[in-house]
């Protein structure tokens, strides 16, 4: 993680070539570039480490292209809010759904039309880490989290915790060697849930956050409930009702557990797929992130062949539709990638708001 400090300073009223005189003294004007960003900076002659990020022309095509787009406008609200109540320390964060690399931050000394003018605010760190790493970015504005689901994360820890216990079920009653697929779904639950706490801990829903998350515990419980409870207790099912998923040797706990955990899992590889309406739309795939597309087709393919020598239906056949649905994520990708606006076709002159950005990207996985 990148970490620089905003030294106090007033405000510097005027254009570049005001700052520019400011500079100076006790400040060298330079310009750095972050990802697709330019900012103009007043850098500390005397601490290198010191700097004041003054301006920033230039943004990710999504403020060009989606203008109007909720994710804009939402920013834009939220930057207004926080200029509203002016407080020392006052940090936050702004979303940029395309832009992949770290962001630094910048002090924008330039009144805009839709603030009441620049404001004498001190920002006093600024930190930033963005790494694209899976399907979805989570950003904070302002303390809270942006029209973004915490649903799929949760659903996710539900799924991979059903994946261990049909994975322990199954190596009890049968021979399969199912360690793998227990081990790496252990890791991911793991992972998905440090993702729910992020959302908790920045969104300003907090309540709504963690009534979804213990409504996933209770499902859960209740699937647990059912399968070590409920189930042994209906002999005639077991007796009377052939089901085998998942191989022969299977007994109908585990092959009722693989059906849910099957469910869960085709929805999770095919859950990029509900921006193809916006991807058409705009002829653009940046909310689409070929990463994920091409690990899903990756990852379903390997989940394939493993379970294919296992003869385990429940693990092979969710990772055939896996496949599928990888593919159909590439073939999108592949129709509109050349139609998505790039960043340098963004005008340079639009000057954006007083805050520190940074990008907090999120990963989801399910095996």
């Amino acid at each position: 993680m990148a970490s620089f400090t905003l030294v106090d300073v007033a405000v510097v009223k005027g254009r570049e070539t005001e700052f520019a005189d400011r500079s100076k003294t006790n400040f060298l004007a330079s310009r750095k570039e972050a990802g697709n960003l330019r900012f103009d900076v007043l850098q500390s002659r005397d601490d290198p480490a010191k700097f004041v990020l003054v301006e920033i022309y230039g943004s990710p095509d999504d403020v060009k292209a989606h203008k109007e787009t909720v994710h804009y406008l939402e920013w834009r609200e939220g930057v207004a809010d926080m200029m509203a109540t002016p407080r020392k320390g006052v940090q936050c964060t702004c979303h940029f759904p395309s832009e992949p690399s770290a962001l630094l931050g910048f002090w924008n000394t330039e009144p805009c039309g839709w603030l009441p003018g620049a404001m004498d605010l001190t920002l006093e760190t600024a930190s930033s880490c963005s790494w694209h790493l899976s399907r979805c970015q989570l950003c904070k504005l302002g303390n809270k989290s942006i029209r973004y689901s915490p649903l799929p994360y949760i659903v996710a820890v539900f799924n991979c915790s059903l994946w261990v216990y049909y994975c322990v079920i199954t190596m009890e009653t049968t021979n399969q060697d199912l360690t793998p697929n227990g081990l790496i779904n252990a890791a991911g639950a793991l992972l998905e849930i440090c993702y729910v706490l992020v959302f908790i801990r920045y969104s300003r829903e907090r309540a709504s956050v963690i009534y979804q998350a213990l409504v996933a515990i209770g499902l859960f419980w209740t699937c647990i409930l059912f399968f070590e409870v409920v189930l042994p207790l209906l002999p005639d099912w077991n007796k009377h009702w052939d089901f085998h998923w998942g191989g022969a040797d299977v007994p109908l706990k585990s092959s009722l557990c693989g059906v849910v955990t099957d469910v869960l899992n085709v929805a999770l590889y095919g859950s990029p797929l509900v921006v193809m309406g916006t991807v058409i739309r705009t002829r653009s795939v940046k909310y689409m992130p070929l990463p994920l597309s091409v690990f899903t087709c990756l990852q379903s393919l390997l989940w394939f062949v493993q379970g294919s020598l296992l003869g385990n239906v429940t693990v092979w056949l969710p990772n055939a539709l896996g496949i599928i649905l990888g593919a159909v994520q590439l073939i999108i990708y592949a129709m509109f990638c050349r139609s998505t606006p790039e960043a340098r076709d963004v005008e340079n002159s639009l000057t954006l708001s007083p805050s520190c950005v940074s990008t907090q990207p999120l990963a989801a996985a399910s095996a």
